[in-house]
């Protein structure tokens, strides 16, 4: 394994030490808010963490791997209540989960949560909502931003930004004192491409919100490096203590990442991925970042989980 340099530059002049120390949590497998695909017992990104650590992701980014917080059993139904699947199990497993991750974020420490499906978001924006006021780079394909009544699949996968901003039922965006869980304005979807008609699109409820965005067209316009930075400087105010980077898997091409729930062409590439990721986790703002979808069962060759590997190395400086 290449040895990182000590420290880097970032863009606003600002050392950078790069052996800030990353812990993992292979904890966070959450599938209950996913639904399965004909012919699946249960949403495969469940295994992601253990097969990424199986292949060495820990070694090859020197970090250490925190405690389990295992996932509650899979279930389909949806709960009447609320319109979305297993809603009350979700939401125990997101206050379990804001209490290991609120054990790493600690000085000098980076948490890297390992998911499991991209509900598992509520966990660290707890976390963080307990420290103070955070911001959050939404790097996925898609917006995330269905209601119960928009989501074809009532999965919460399909809502988390929604949710973490205050949007949807009660018992998944009601924090109590820590609602929402991050504001509106403290929040950029970055990359995604699902958007072709504004009419019908499922996650409209998006524009009617302060939540800031920049697709995957105004990226190309941009440049990667141009965006990435742009984009961190969106939510890291004077007033924002930090920021946290959501980094779906499906964001990237499918052509490269086939492994996932919903594969689509026409995304970034691995090298646009590592570009922007290196931004923000050599920034000192940027304090942890969560990984999501990547789906084991649809990577029987584990191509896609050693490409994953190799970009998150690549993102840290860690060969």
């Amino acid at each position: 394994m290449a040895s990182s340099p000590a420290s880097t530059t970032t863009p606003a002049g600002q050392t950078v030490d790069q052996a800030r120390r990353i812990v993992l949590s292979r904890g966070a497998p959450l599938i209950s808010g996913s639904c399965r695909t004909p012919g699946e017992t249960e949403p495969g990104a469940r295994h992601a963490p253990e097969v990424l650590r199986s292949l060495g992701l820990g070694d090859r980014l020197g970090a250490e791997w925190s405690r389990t917080v295992p996932a509650p059993p899979y279930r389909p139904e949806v709960d009447p209540a609320t319109g979305v699947r297993n809603a009350a199990a979700l939401r125990r497993y997101s206050e379990a989960l804001a209490d290991a991750v609120g054990e790493a974020l600690t000085p000098g420490t980076f948490p890297l949560i390992i998911g499991g499906d991209c509900s598992v978001l509520l966990g660290p924006a707890l976390a963080l909502r307990r420290h103070g006021r955070y911001g959050l780079v939404f790097f996925d394909g898609h917006t995330d931003f269905k209601l119960p009544a928009t989501s074809p699949s009532k999965g919460a996968a399909g809502m988390d930004l929604a949710f973490v901003t205050g949007h949807g039922p009660s018992l998944l965006t009601d924090f109590g004192e820590h609602t929402p869980l991050v504001r509106e304005a403290d929040a950029v979807a970055f990359g995604y491409r699902d958007l072709q008609d504004p009419a019908t699109y499922t996650s409209k409820a998006i524009f009617e919100t302060r939540v800031q965005r920049i697709d995957l067209a105004e990226i190309r316009r941009r440049g990667i490096a141009d965006a990435a930075r742009a984009v961190l400087d969106m939510v890291a105010g004077p007033e924002v203590e930090g920021v946290f980077v959501h980094f779906d898997v499906d964001v990237l091409d499918s052509e490269v990442m086939s492994a996932v729930d919903t594969p689509e062409p026409g995304g970034v590439s691995a090298a646009e991925a590592v570009e922007a990721l290196r931004i923000w986790c050599a920034d000192p703002r940027v304090i942890g970042m969560q990984v999501t979808i990547y789906d084991p069962d649809r990577d029987r060759d584990r191509r896609c989980g050693r490409l994953l590997i190799d970009i998150l190395s690549a993102a840290f400086g860690r060969g």
